[in-house]
């Protein structure tokens, strides 16, 4: 399980294994734990200009132990950077996600999926 330390959005920039040469993929996609919301959770890739390529949101779980995925996949390789935000607020001590009577959708990330990068 992944999430970001005080605050509810991850940043990936993409560099090639090894190295800090930069690299593009062809897409990216993430197993989420817990999505509650509909239209909260989502990922917003970038382009190596910083162009944002649009924002995705995430269905939320269809059961109480359910998991979402939401990725995009490209014909060529675009993706320079990726931000996830998972629901609508950090995690921190006592702070309640929905399901266990807070009032705020907590979110984290699982899984990533993602294509061969590519230096550009």
């Amino acid at each position: 399980m992944f999430s970001a330390v005080g605050s509810n959005e991850i940043t990936a920039n993409f560099q090639m294994a090894g190295t800090t040469t930069p690299a593009i993929l062809t897409g990216f996609g993430v197993v989420l734990s817990d999505v509650d919301l509909d239209n909260v959770t989502a990922i917003e890739p970038f382009d190596k200009d910083g162009k944002s390529l649009g924002r995705h949101f995430a269905p939320k779980r269809s059961d109480a132990n359910g998991l979402s995925f939401v990725g995009v996949k490209y014909d060529a390789a675009i993706v320079a950077r990726v931000k996830i935000t998972c629901g609508n607020s950090a995690l921190g001590a006592g702070v309640n996600d929905l399901s266990n009577g807070g009032v705020y959708d907590l979110v984290v990330a699982d899984n990533f999926i993602y294509g061969e990068p590519q230096a550009f």
